[in-house]
């Protein structure tokens, strides 16, 4: 075994560890997901389960007795923080293992005559700790510009274990009122494409009602419409979605679409069909579209049944508009930013809580973005997973470049690697 000599704990510089220490185990178990579409890759999930309880003994040494109690209070208000790092490095080793503490005990004191006439303490520290331990971060991209929507293949990571993705999107186009309006992002599984989740509403094979309309704003400059004159009754647009392309799994359902004439207030709505019927409307799925276009979320969606999803709309006035639908993987997990009312210049993803944005008038600091963020955060497997993002401009532009940053800390069942101990 390698040997442990000194440790960081929070603030706390150069603690000596005694001999035969206990750092604890990771506990895992292996669970049964609750997807009946999933495919072999993601029936069978590992979940952490049990915490980490670390326990040693640490040597505090000081020249007169004010000063160890001194150490002592130190270490004792150390140990008190509701949340603290623990750094550990074994003898000549090239990496650092960090445990995040969520909550410790108090220290005990062991008394020895010859210890306390040295000035020395003996201190037996028992820890509570998430129970991954972390290593250094590492950057997987640095600025990148890249194009919406796109696949970014996330490569082999560091690690055993999925880790959260901490990235930033900042817009790659210039204009003061041209912000970030909304940012969609998901963890897929390799070997697809972008063409495999995002359909064009022109391509519907069954559009009853429904006509085309041209000089829409986007790549392929057509989009569907269903004029209040026609019908002001619930029509389907079926076929948009090329089920033996989508990968099978669970998704959720957005249409970018949008409503023209009236006063723009209850004029048109979307919805999506059953899942077991596309025949049939979902009563919970019903959104009333804006005058302006927009990603709409329709709801969760599962590929596997004979049916593809089916659109449906309503125009008691003018007309509803459907450009684009958008499959967006939810197995792995997915974020959605939106923000309407200002200009977004970059949104920071980060986990749980941690989210940011900034816009593109003053003041320009980082504000706290959970509010304006649908989802905790992404997790990263091993290798095997691409990372999804569409970025919409609050312009016309139907495929914006932006910047893409990202990184992420590994995590270890104890040592990161390379470990070259003594």
């Amino acid at each position: 075994m390698a040997e442990y000599l000194q440790a960081k704990l929070g603030d706390l510089e150069d603690l000596v560890v005694m001999p035969l220490p206990d750092w604890g185990h990771v506990s895992r178990t292996a669970e049964e997901t609750d997807n009946p579409y999933a495919d072999v890759q993601t029936q069978v999930r590992l979940r952490t389960s049990a915490l980490r309880h670390p326990s040693f003994k640490v040597k505090l040494e000081a020249s007169t007795k004010d000063e160890l109690i001194s150490a002592e209070n130190e270490l004792r208000a150390e140990l008190a923080k509701p949340t603290n790092t623990l750094t550990i490095t074994p003898r000549g080793a090239t990496r650092p293992a960090v445990l995040r503490l969520l909550h410790n005990e108090t220290p005990i004191a062991e008394f020895d005559y010859a210890w306390d006439r040295a000035f020395v303490g003996i201190y037996t520290v028992e820890l509570v700790a998430e129970p991954w331990v972390y290593g250094e971060r590492d950057t997987l991209w640095t600025a990148s510009r890249l194009t919406s929507p796109v696949l970014v293949d996330v490569g082999t990571l560091d690690g055993q274990a999925p880790m959260p993705l901490d990235f930033t999107i900042t817009r790659g186009w210039g204009g003061e009122n041209v912000g970030i309006q909304m940012v969609l992002a998901a963890v897929t599984h390799s070997g697809a494409v972008t063409g495999d989740y995002l359909y064009e509403a022109e391509d519907a094979t069954e559009p009853g009602d429904w006509e085309l309309e041209e000089g829409a704003i986007n790549p392929r400059g057509d989009c569907m419409r269903l004029r209040s004159a026609v019908t002001t009754e619930w029509r389907m647009l079926y076929g948009i979605v090329d089920q033996a392309k989508l990968p099978t799994g669970r998704y959720r359902l957005f249409a970018r679409a949008k409503c023209s004439g009236g006063s723009g207030v209850d004029n048109c709505w979307i919805s999506q069909g059953r899942q077991e019927n596309r025949w049939a409307r979902d009563p919970r799925s019903r959104y009333l579209l804006q005058p302006r276009w927009e990603w709409v979320d329709l709801g969760p969606w599962m590929n596997g049944s004979d049916d593809g999803p089916s659109i449906w709309a309503r125009a008691r006035d003018g007309a509803a508009y459907v450009d684009t639908v958008l499959c967006l993987p939810s197995d792995l997990g997915w974020l959605r930013y939106d923000d309407y009312d200002e200009e977004t210049e970059y949104v920071r993803f980060g986990w749980m809580y941690d989210h940011e944005y900034a816009t593109t008038e003053a003041p320009t600091a980082a504000r706290p973005a959970a509010r304006r963020i649908r989802g905790h955060g992404l997790k990263l497997g091993l290798e095997g997973e691409n990372l999804f993002i569409l970025v919409e401009p609050n312009g016309s532009n139907p495929a914006p470049e932006f910047l893409l940053n990202g990184s992420y800390v590994p995590r270890w069942e104890m040592w990161p690697e390379p470990v070259t101990g003594s």
